[in-house]
């Protein structure tokens, strides 16, 4: 039962996509120097710096057993268990055996990977670790979810693109009656590796609508859609509509995509605007280029 499904989440960093947004300047967005010298004030500020550096140094050095002992596998089990949607006994044997979840820390990042620790931030009003991750192509940021333990401080994490924390995903795979639809969204992952855009939009259509409406499907649909779909197209226009609604109350991950939908519109107030709101949560300096 206990069958681990962190691709689903970690896919949003290594989806083979066209490229994702790199964020352009304008004469109207703060300085390079002023935004760096703000998040560095922050970061050093910051009462969890030396956790996100310790976090951030192992992303980038690929030091996967380094991250393991500082996640809580416990609090991620109930974390999984807490919507009340996964049944009774498998909720038992989940947290009988919280270690099977000892992979959970595994977050995996493609080659050529540059990490920079952006400090604490929130989301859904509870404490999050921000990392900014940025590859030749695309960027994106792992929210790490923190517990407030000093021995295990993390049990949870969202990347940013993808929408939804790593125990949203298990807690639909665990569902019985959503069971065999996550095994079609595990699906999309190979999919898009093999850049079979179509099939994943397909695929995305025949889901039920519980996981149409969930950012743990909707990823792939939308990486799909904006990848090969012509803007003005009935489906791209769809796609932009359930963006704002399927993550309307997940800011990074809907400005995220908002400037990805702007860049790819040639929308340039709407970039801007998402920029700015992008600048506004994370005061990503890298997010200005080299000015």
């Amino acid at each position: 039962m206990l069958r681990w499904i962190a691709s689903l989440i970690a896919s949003s960093m290594v989806a083979a996509c066209a490229a994702g947004p790199r964020p352009r300047v304008n004469d109207a967005t703060p300085s390079r120097d002023v935004v760096h010298a703000r998040l560095d004030r922050k970061v050093a500020a910051d009462p969890n710096r030396e956790l996100c550096e310790r976090i951030t140094t192992g992303l980038a050095a690929g030091d996967r057993d380094a991250l393991r002992p500082l996640f809580d596998h416990a609090s991620y089990a109930e974390r999984v268990l807490a919507k009340g949607s996964v049944d009774a006994e498998t909720a038992r044997d989940l947290r009988a055996r919280s270690d099977a979840f000892k992979e959970f820390a595994r977050i995996h990042t493609p080659r050529e990977s540059k990490f920079r620790c952006l400090g604490t931030r929130s989301l859904f009003g509870e404490p999050v670790l921000a990392i900014r991750q940025w590859t030749p192509t695309r960027f994106d940021y792992i929210l790490v979810h923190l517990t407030g333990k000093p021995d295990r401080p993390a049990d949870d994490y969202m990347i940013a693109s993808g929408g939804s924390y790593h125990s949203e995903a298990d807690r639909l795979q665990f569902s019985k009656e959503l069971g065999e639809g996550m095994k079609v969204v595990g699906e999309m992952l190979q999919l898009s590796y093999d850049r079979k855009f179509g099939e994943i939009i397909a695929a995305y259509q025949k889901l039920p609508g519980t996981l149409r409406a969930s950012p743990v499907a909707f990823f792939h649909y939308i990486n799909a859609v904006f990848t090969i779909e012509k803007t003005g197209s009935p489906l791209y226009r769809e796609a932009v509509a359930k963006m704002e609604l399927i993550l309307g109350d997940r800011p990074y991950s809907l400005a995220y995509w908002r400037l990805f939908d702007a860049q790819r519109q040639s929308d340039e107030p709407a970039r801007q605007a998402s920029q700015s709101r992008l600048l506004e949560l994370l005061d990503d300096y890298e997010l200005l280029g080299e000015r």
